[in-house]
């Protein structure tokens, strides 16, 4: 109706234009119209989609979701008009589904609180950003609002999700539905035919060469060793497409037809080596003895756990000397690391239960009267985590009864207040890291080995070259239930049992830890 009105006014318009196109009128008296009024401004056309349409923003501004205006300047003024209006995401998703990233979405205000205005309401209103700002231009066309029909997904991690949650009202009602997805699945038939599926895509895309079954197989089983669990792979799409593509490029560089597990290997070891800088800096220290690490005697007090290191998205394990030593007094079990404040909380917490076990055992019947101090040699940069609390529970029973430790025998592990051994994390990172120490330094006589809880068998994914040495019986892999059987595999001696009397089994080492408090509570 207004078009109709404004036609009826203005008719002298297409008079003016027919005159100048035939040249019956001086162009300098009549400025040709540009009859922006009677355009029309498609901003969508899905006629030829099939299907709901699927967005998906990588730049998520304000002017991106929800459509802006574009200016002209003229004699220093800006105009625009309905002509100049560009269509956001939220108009090209509409009646399908919009997939924002949270993390591009959230660094960006206006956009984040517009495009929840837009779906608390269920309507596109185009307003400009510069309202907010306090700046204005003039005029602005201010276009109907639409209404929206659509699914808006929104990507980001558990810790962005937990944070909008709870301090985010309009969050929890707008965004209802959460779909938690785990970078692991089991390694059934139905998801290894898809990851299989999936290296053939990026072999076919992005790759020269085809990949042989023992490719393929080395790629999966490496899935498996990330995942850190034999029953399940890692789905982790960049890290595979790294690896393959690499593969790809040393199997060509070696003029071979097709990519063979030899080539993944190779890509899967340079990629480590790459990342290495700080592990060789360690390597070196320990070759060097400028961070003493013994592999071969035994020792009384000292012992070596085990450690992981994390650098990124690359994780390595190394040994530390751990070592305790007792005295008389009566100040108890003290950690260094805890004293001076270098320890975590989860790892007090581990020397806690530590001390809750030792007087659990020997202190039935009499006073704990003993002093003794447990720490990590040469570690500076802080201590955490409980996995260490088996190996300082064995070094101070080795200082309390005098007993030496295999220093052969790396230790990993903690343990609750009955002495059972409990499961930790990069099971896989920690024994091929002494694996190399060991190597480096010369394997011991009797063989070396490492001491992992029982229920970490399942995680363990471990190199050719430690598989190989296990078969050969130059390095052990001893998976235990109890510290009982952790302190004999380290000492050689029975751990003991404890008699009606109080007293424990004659020459075990719980027997000799034994009298020794008891000669530390008679000392005045």
């Amino acid at each position: 109706e207004q078009l109709k009105q404004y036609t009826i006014q203005n008719f002298e318009e297409f008079f003016i234009c027919r005159d100048l196109i035939e040249g019956k009128v001086e162009p300098s008296t009549f400025e040709m119209p540009d009859f922006n009024e009677y355009k029309v401004n498609l901003l969508v056309n899905n006629k030829q989609l099939k299907g709901a349409p699927v967005v998906y923003e990588t730049n998520p501004t304000f002017q991106n979701i929800m459509g802006y205006f574009e200016y002209e300047e003229i004699r220093n003024s800006l105009f625009t008009d309905f002509t100049k209006l560009k269509p956001g995401a939220l108009h090209k998703a509409n009646g399908g589904f919009l997939i924002l990233q949270a993390n591009d979405l959230l660094k960006n205000y206006y956009a984040w609180t517009a495009l929840k205005r837009a779906l608390r309401n269920r309507t596109l209103k185009m307003e400009e950003i510069e309202s907010d700002f306090k700046y204005k231009v003039n005029i602005t066309p201010k276009p109907q609002e639409v209404p929206l029909d659509l699914k808006v997904l929104i990507i980001g991690d558990e810790e962005i999700y937990h944070m909008l949650y709870n301090y985010d009202e309009d969050f929890r009602r707008i965004f209802r539905v959460k779909a938690d997805f785990d970078s692991n699945a089991k390694a059934n038939s139905k998801n290894i035919k898809y990851l299989i599926e999936f290296i053939s895509r990026i072999v076919k895309e992005d790759c020269s060469l085809d990949f042989d079954m023992s490719a393929i197989r080395r790629i999966i089983f490496h899935t498996s060793k990330k995942a850190e669990d034999q029953k399940k792979i890692r789905i982790h799409s960049g890290e595979l497409v790294d690896i393959i593509i690499e593969s790809d490029f040393w199997a060509k560089k070696a003029k071979k037809k097709i990519v063979s597990e030899e080539f993944v290997k190779k890509a899967i070891k340079n990629k480590e080596k790459r990342h290495g800088k700080v592990k060789d800096y360690y390597l070196e220290s320990i070759e060097r003895d400028t961070i003493l690490i013994e592999t071969k005697k035994s020792e009384i007090g000292k012992i070596n756990g085990l450690a992981v290191y994390s650098i990124g998205d690359y994780s390595f394990g190394l040994p530390s000397r751990i070592t305790a030593r007792v005295f008389a007094g009566k100040r108890g079990i003290i950690n260094i690391d805890r004293e001076v404040r270098l320890s975590g909380s989860i790892h007090d917490k581990g020397s806690m239960i530590l001390a809750g076990f030792i007087g659990g055992v020997f202190a039935q019947d009499k006073t704990l009267g003993i002093s003794a101090s447990i720490t990590f040699e040469q570690s500076y940069g802080g201590v955490d985590g409980d996995s260490a609390s088996s190996t300082e529970l064995y070094v101070l029973l080795s200082a309390l009864g005098k007993i030496p430790i295999k220093q052969s025998i790396a230790v990993t592990g903690s343990i609750n207040q009955m002495g059972e051994i409990q499961p930790i994390g990069g099971v896989n990172e920690k024994v091929e890291g002494f694996f190399e120490i060991c190597k480096m330094k010369g394997f011991a006589k009797e063989g070396n080995g490492v001491i992992i809880p029982i229920q970490n068998v399942e995680n363990l994914n471990l190199s050719d070259e430690v598989i190989e040495a296990v078969e050969k019986g130059i390095f052990t892999i001893y998976a235990i239930k109890t510290v009982y059987e952790g302190i004999e595999i380290l000492t050689g001696i029975k751990a003991g049992e404890r008699k009606k009397d109080g007293t424990f089994s004659k020459n075990s080492v719980f027997d000799k830890v034994n009298q020794r408090i008891i000669e530390l509570n008679n000392i005045e």
